[in-house]
């Protein structure tokens, strides 16, 4: 069977041209959706609603170690709670002294997203500060002072190693989170050489 190969390639070159901009700079988002979107299938999302009230949150999850972690049911603890998809959220066990929520990956993600969560009436802003393997900050962002906020930032190569959320004055020290998202997006480079590969074999069927 003869298959033209000048489309193919036409078509080839074409993608290369999408995918070989500046890709220098991380990208932040403060919607959920166009974050979601950009990401497309890597996405992966925790709503934290498969724990028991009160569970220390650790490695339950694959991927992801938290630290300083629990689940926080809103439903059993007060009403008219803010979280994004009911009825559990994240929140910082040790709140009292103002700690962190720290996660850290088992291998370096391309993009974190998170939901500040805090109901109402006790509205905090969340700090998110994203560092490398080498502890290096890449990314630091604040959720404001409303009621459900969406941070999530999209680095230009899986480099992001850990981070960290930590409530920032005025608060009373606790935060809550939901739905924790993290991702591994192929580098371009790595695309190329999947299009370079997809070209070669079409044209060997020529």
């Amino acid at each position: 069977m003869r298959i033209n190969s000048q489309p193919t390639v036409a078509l080839f070159f074409a993608v290369i041209a999408a995918v070989s901009g500046d890709v220098n700079a991380g990208t932040a988002f403060t919607d959920e959706a166009a974050f979601l979107t950009a990401l497309g299938s890597q996405a992966t999302t925790l709503d934290f609603d498969d724990l028991p009230d009160r569970t220390v949150v650790t490695n339950q999850y694959s991927g992801v170690t938290f630290g300083n972690a629990g689940i926080w049911n809103w439903s059993n603890n007060t009403a008219n709670g803010g979280n994004v998809t009911p009825p559990n959220n994240l929140y910082n066990i040790d709140g009292l002294n103002g700690e962190a929520i720290e996660f850290v990956f088992d291998v370096p993600v391309t993009a974190v997203g998170l939901y500040n969560s805090s109901p109402g009436v006790l509205t905090d802003r969340v700090q998110m500060t994203l560092f490398d393997g080498q502890n290096a900050i890449l990314f630091q962002g604040d959720l404001p002072e409303t009621d459900i906020n969406f941070l999530g930032y999209i680095a230009s190569s899986p480099t992001i190693a850990r981070g960290e959320a930590v409530g920032i004055p005025p608060t009373n020290g606790f935060i809550f989170l939901d739905n924790f998202t993290f991702a591994v997006v192929p580098e371009p480079s790595t695309l190329v050489t999947g299009l370079i590969g997809f070209a070669m074999f079409f044209l060997r069927l020529r």
